[in-house]
């Protein structure tokens, strides 16, 4: 398990890793709180036997806590801004010692469509600070993948809602924990929200 305090101790020189990777146009890095937010909510689940997708995995952080709980965790990032933040997962999985972390730079609707749901088997899904950026055609082909989930965690933004920079890409905001559950509820039955009164409160959504 990723603990809190280990990836405190370890982030300094994690940073520092990253660094050493040349990095092209506007790279931001995961903020340190959420992270933190998201391991909590991760090591607070049972183990499951499936493997698990971390949608928009960005350095790897989140998906390396899931490999604890879950058989394999997979990462995937279109890592258009840089196309550096794939490598810094595979650095990520290799500082914490996961050899149970995979890694594809792809698009979401590429991923999917090329097969790689159900090649790897995945039967659960990180959202963080993700939904509101796909557009209605990724979020069509995750809507038709949903029932054969059990479980999805899924990050918000309700400070976002209605303001025009930052505009969702889809027709579902996704931006509020309402707006989540709309899109989860036909599948999903048992909802719970974490930190809901943060900027970003996270949903535990399991059938």
């Amino acid at each position: 398990m990723l603990t809190e305090k280990e990836l405190k101790n370890g982030y300094s020189a994690l940073k520092s890793k990253w660094k050493k990777i040349n990095v092209r146009g506007n790279y931001q890095r995961p903020d340190e709180e959420r992270l933190l937010n998201g391991i909590r909510c991760i090591n607070s689940l049972d183990e499951y036997n499936i493997n698990v997708l971390d949608m928009g995995c960005n350095c790897g952080i989140l998906a390396v806590a899931a490999s604890s709980k879950f058989r394999k965790a997979f990462g995937v990032d279109s890592d258009r801004m840089n196309k550096s933040v794939i490598r810094k997962a595979k650095i990520t999985a290799k500082f914490f010692g996961r050899t149970n972390c995979h890694f594809t730079r792809s698009k979401f609707d590429k991923y999917i469509k090329d097969g790689h749901m159900r090649r790897n088997k995945i039967k659960a899904i990180l959202c963080f600070q993700i939904l509101y950026h796909l557009d209605d055609y990724s979020i069509d082909l995750l809507q038709k993948y949903l029932p054969e989930l059990e479980l999805a965690i899924v990050s918000v933004r309700p400070g976002r809602a209605g303001v025009g920079a930052g505009k969702p890409g889809n027709r579902f905001e996704m931006y509020t924990i309402e707006q989540a559950e709309s899109f989860f509820c036909p599948h999903f039955s048992d909802i719970k929200v974490y930190y809901k009164d943060t900027e970003h409160p996270l949903l535990v959504i399991k059938k």
